[in-house]
């Protein structure tokens, strides 16, 4: 920036985290940044107190208008000389043992998983010898899961199961869920690396789905059951008589209750059938064709009997809802 940087706390770099007494900022920078490409420096000495992967947080509290608390992890190995360190990885970035915090950073978290395509999501980790005697993998499986949810995720295991120094290879993890809500369960890897055995980290993710909602009979209207035969005034499905020629016309909105987005997708969204179908016209067709979670959309239908007595029809909305993908209810009215 153009302005004078100032870092306002002593000391100006602290340390905190899962292993913060291994890292030590042996020289602090300067209070001030001069303005205008100006630069201070800082060291970080990295004594680890255990072998194994390491991690802290570095803070530096500044008067930056949007960045004023500048976080950032920093991590190294600790090496026992002539042992094996095991180390995990996801999207580059390392998975401490014991990380019992499921992140999309390094892959743990799956993110959203739907119920209705039967799209399992899979992530690819790699394993890691940091050390420097060989690194062997024993168990049976050579990746287990366990946990909460453990059936909702599989893995399949690495190619190999020693690794020299320096070596590495990976393994993948599947989410399938199929129920609802969030999914929780741990990888567990055993191997020979000292206090790395096993090596543990939790995993997450959620099953989602959109939901249908169809309401009528005014705002902020009354829901009509899947397939309901039964037309009512109260949900707007019953137009109640009206003479032959002479129209009459409800209006009924599309509500997604859902964690993911709702498809309408029918050709027309609203398709008119059944006995009747003649007398009900869609004057209105849903203007969208995806309804985000929380959202909703609208469509109207005119009942103009063409002949006296009763008159029915179905209305058939085509969409993506795992169990109500064809929601279909009946509508009827009277012509005199």
């Amino acid at each position: 920036g153009n302005a004078t940087l100032n870092l306002t706390t002593t000391p100006r770099v602290t340390v905190n985290g899962v292993n913060a007494n291994d890292f030590t900022v042996t020289i602090q920078p300067a209070a001030t940044v001069a303005g205008g490409g100006g630069t201070t420096t800082f060291t970080v000495t990295f004594t680890p107190g255990a072998a194994g992967l390491r991690t802290a947080m570095l803070s530096i509290i500044n008067d930056d208008c949007d960045e004023d608390v500048y976080n950032f992890t920093v991590w190294g190995n600790g090496i026992i000389t002539g042992a094996p360190v095991m180390v995990v990885r996801g999207n580059g970035n390392a998975i401490a043992d014991g990380d019992s915090s499921a992140t999309g950073f390094d892959l743990t978290h799956f993110d959203n998983v739907s119920l209705c395509d039967g799209q399992p999501v899979t992530h690819t980790f790699t394993l890691h010898n940091d050390g420097n005697a060989p690194l062997i993998l024993t168990g049976t499986p050579v990746v287990s899961i366990t946990g909460t949810n453990a059936t909702s995720f599989s893995a399949t295991p690495p190619a190999v199961t020693t690794l020299l120094p320096g070596d590495q290879t990976s393994f993948t993890v599947t989410f399938a869920p199929s129920t609802l809500g969030t999914h929780n369960a741990t990888v567990s890897i055993p191997n020979n690396a000292g206090t790395l055995n096993p090596y543990d980290f939790a995993i997450a993710g959620f099953g989602v789905t959109p939901e249908i909602d169809i309401k009528g009979g005014g705002s902020p209207g009354t829901s009509i059951p899947l397939g309901s035969p039964t037309p009512l005034m109260a949900n707007g499905t019953d137009f109640g008589s009206t003479a032959v020629g002479i129209g009459v016309e409800h209006t009924f909105t599309i509500w997604n209750t859902g964690s993911i987005g709702l498809a309408l997708n029918g050709s027309p969204k609203v398709a008119p059938g059944g006995l009747n179908p003649n007398d009900f016209v869609v004057t209105l067709q849903p203007p969208v064709n995806f309804v985000s979670t929380n959202f909703f959309t609208q469509f109207k239908v005119k009942f103009t009997p063409l002949a006296t007595g009763p008159r029915t029809a179905t209305l058939t909305i085509a969409n993506n809802d795992c169990d109500e993908g064809g929601y279909t209810f009946t509508i009827q009215g009277n012509g005199t």
